[in-house]
């Protein structure tokens, strides 16, 4: 055997979404909700964990679409920390700090690059 769980070898397409995140079409249809709806704050949330399932499930064109829109709409490191999970006192720059380090590394890694 190659390493891979079963689940992997039964969807060799990538990891499901975790239960806290939604279908990525569906996510895609909220996004574009909340965005036609100037709903910054909610759009940004969402984001945040629709590049990771983009990215999760190989999708990394998309994925980095994802981030690429995160950082437009992250005008400020206190705006992004509104953002956060109430349980969440992560500062607004480290979030930044890792999303552009996320975006990198599909850049780096698949020459991906949102456009």
């Amino acid at each position: 055997m190659s390493g891979q769980t079963s689940r992997e070898l039964a969807n060799p397409s990538g990891p499901e979404p975790t239960s806290t995140s939604p279908p990525p079409h569906e996510a895609a249809r909220a996004l574009d909700l909340l965005r036609r709806g100037g709903a910054t704050e909610g759009e940004l949330r969402l984001l945040r964990s629709h590049g990771d399932v983009l990215t999760a499930l190989g999708r990394t064109h998309e994925a980095a679409q994802a981030w690429h829109r995160f950082l437009s709409l992250a005008s400020s490191p206190d705006r992004v920390r509104e953002t956060n999970a109430f349980d969440d006192n992560t500062d607004g720059t480290v979030t930044i700090d890792r999303v552009k380090a996320k975006l990198a590394q599909l850049i780096t890694e698949h020459g991906t690059r949102p456009g």
